[in-house]
């Protein structure tokens, strides 16, 4: 989908458990209001239709830490891969990205050398493609160069954080603990 691309989806033509939607970069939406109203209502859609699978990929502890315990900690499970930096974009996927935007654009918003490289680099420190697509959804001749660095800075810091995510018995473990110190 290209961003700003509306997306609908029949539940009546679906076959059981025929899709899964993926939630990806879910960090972002935590940190919105309302997010557990969001996510819980895309799941009560999920659970009741049995027609797709809802996915969240998150790399921030605190963040699976959060989802794991809505409802009480019945409802959502943890599929962690916990394979360290699973799903981060590296250095050559990232050069491959922007040699295929600048080709296509090339004509009507061309981009400086310098600006590529910094978007290289944000983009490698961020471990996505975000920073990309966010200057060639903008534009390149007007990329907010300062919104940019801060999400790839957040988004750096989650992907550190990703290495300190512990499996579900060790959250279940610490969550029983926390119980008991409380009671």
């Amino acid at each position: 989908l290209a961003p700003g691309d509306s997306v609908a989806f029949d539940l009546e033509s679906a076959n059981p458990i025929d899709a899964t939607i993926i939630l990806d970069h879910f960090d972002h939406v935590i940190q919105m209001a309302n997010w557990e109203n969001f996510l819980k209502s895309y799941a009560h859609n999920a659970f009741e239709s049995r027609r797709f699978n809802l996915m969240l990929c998150v790399t921030s502890e605190a963040h699976v830490s959060r989802i794991l315990g809505l409802n009480g900690g019945r409802k959502f499970k943890y599929l962690g891969l916990d394979i360290p930096n699973y799903g981060r974009w590296l250095e050559p996927q990232v050069n491959a990205l922007v040699d295929k935007v600048v080709k296509r654009t090339a004509s009507h918003s061309p981009i400086q050398d310098s600006d590529k490289q910094r978007l290289i680099g944000l983009a490698v420190r961020a471990g996505s493609p975000y920073p990309i697509i966010e200057a060639w959804d903008r534009g390149f001749d007007n990329i907010d160069w300062r919104r940019i660095e801060l999400l790839a800075n957040i988004a750096a810091e989650d992907w550190a954080a990703a290495e300190n995510i512990k499996p579900p018995e060790d959250l279940a473990a610490e969550r029983g603990a926390r119980r008991c110190a409380i009671v």
